[in-house]
């Protein structure tokens, strides 16, 4: 199963690469990877008209809070690791992606809910 999902999810990814108009998603989330796009390859290139199509495909304003936020800290962790010759031993990024795709993923990292903390 684990198998299957690692090769959907590397074709989507593929897809998306080679044209996001025709890659296998939903068309609502077309023009907030779009917007992504030009946040990573050409910042200042960014227009109103590229957030005015994330808000008619109805996504909320915080989407674009969201997604330049994630964009931007997604750049300075490679210029970090770009600008400081940052390098991890052979089989590191395999090992976390791994980590990061079997269950719990991502939730694994998330802080408890404080609403679920014990009180004193």
């Amino acid at each position: 199963m684990r198998v299957m999902l690692k090769r959907a999810m590397t074709g989507l990814l593929d897809a998306l690469l080679a044209d996001l108009d025709t890659a296998p998603v939903d068309a609502r989330l077309r023009p907030l990877l779009r917007y992504a796009r030009v946040l990573i390859l050409t910042p200042a290139q960014i227009t109103a008209a590229d957030a005015a199509a994330v808000l008619a495909a109805g996504w909320p304003e915080r989407a674009l809070h969201d997604t330049a936020s994630v964009c931007g800290l997604l750049n300075l962790f490679n210029w970090l690791v770009d600008g400081l010759g940052i390098t991890a031993p052979a089989g590191f990024y395999q090992a976390a992606a791994s980590a990061l795709s079997a269950p719990p993923g991502y939730t694994a990292l998330r802080p408890p809910d404080p609403a679920s903390a014990p009180t004193m």
